[in-house]
């Protein structure tokens, strides 16, 4: 029998599994200002979040996380989070149409996160974060030289282009392809492929200021702001394909630098627990073409 148009399930065929949440979660009181928590596997963002421009709420994290927290006294607490997390990796029969095979290409994001909680009245908190964000091997790579027959043909660096891609990061071509007679020397079938022009080493801060005079209502004043120290705009200049100015002929007009304002009025929402609750934000955001992955 045949399961459904993928064939799962017929003809003794695998099965996929989805998972949206698995992991293991390890907690552990180390010394006296000192509690550990080691997360593995897929599991929720365990870094600072105000506004969507680093990370949407949704996102899921697969990897290993460490957490130490530490409670220093009443109304003060630090923490340091540090993860490693692979983004993509391929598989080791790549190209599945070539005897020849190439290595297989992994990207990873490693990362960093200090943060601080502190009480400045009773009814004031504050809370901040400085993160480090280094997204190893996600910028696209320019391959071996060689002649793509067919949109099947593969280059040796095709997997250092985007699995998913929406708008906003500048592209550049990834294959280095030959001009020869069989592609009319550079003007016919160039089976192009794109990858990320730059590389992503980012340093984030994010603030959140609340007042909880009128508790369960709570006023909050948050903020972002994240910076690619990787991005080189002269560097970018000579291989982008997009984010040009004059038309598309000019020069690359990009940046590195995103941040986000707002002002949440209502109950928190992760302490929503009866009908009822509600909240409310207003906010701005500003984020160029490289600062963020897309």
């Amino acid at each position: 029998t045949n399961s459904g148009n993928s064939g799962q399930g017929g003809s003794f065929s695998k099965y996929d599994l989805w998972l949206d949440r698995a992991f293991i979660k390890y907690e552990a009181s180390l010394l006296e200002y000192a509690n550990l928590t080691v997360l593995l596997g897929r599991f929720d963002n365990p870094f600072m979040l105000n506004s969507q421009i680093m990370w949407d709420e949704d996102v899921a994290l697969d990897g290993i996380a460490f957490k130490v927290t530490s409670p220093w006294q009443p109304g003060f607490k630090t923490s340091l989070l540090a993860g490693a997390f692979p983004v993509f990796t391929s598989y080791f029969n790549y190209p599945s149409n070539n005897p020849s095979k190439y290595q297989s290409y992994n990207k990873y994001l490693l990362a960093a996160q200090f943060g601080v909680e502190f009480k400045i009245t009773d009814e004031i908190e504050a809370k901040m974060s400085l993160a480090y964000y280094d997204w190893v091997n996600i910028e696209g790579q320019l391959s071996d030289p060689f002649v793509p027959l067919n949109a099947t043909d593969a280059g040796n660096t095709d997997n250092s282009r985007p699995s998913f891609a929406q708008k906003g990061n500048t592209y550049r071509p990834i294959r280095n392809i030959t001009p020869t007679a069989l592609n009319g020397f550079g003007t016919t079938n160039q089976y192009q492929y794109f990858g990320l022009a730059t590389q992503f080493k980012q340093i984030a801060w994010s603030g959140r200021l609340d007042f909880n005079h009128f508790e369960p209502f709570q006023i909050s004043l948050v903020g972002d702001y994240i910076k690619n120290l990787a991005f080189d705009r002269n560097a970018i200049n000579t291989v982008a394909i997009n984010n040009r100015g004059g038309g598309g002929a000019g020069a690359f007009d990009g940046g590195d630098t995103a941040w986000y304002m707002g002002l949440n009025l209502g109950k928190p929402i992760t302490t929503f627990d009866k009908r009822g609750d509600w909240a409310v934000g207003l906010g701005y955001r500003h984020v160029e073409s490289d600062a963020v992955v897309d």
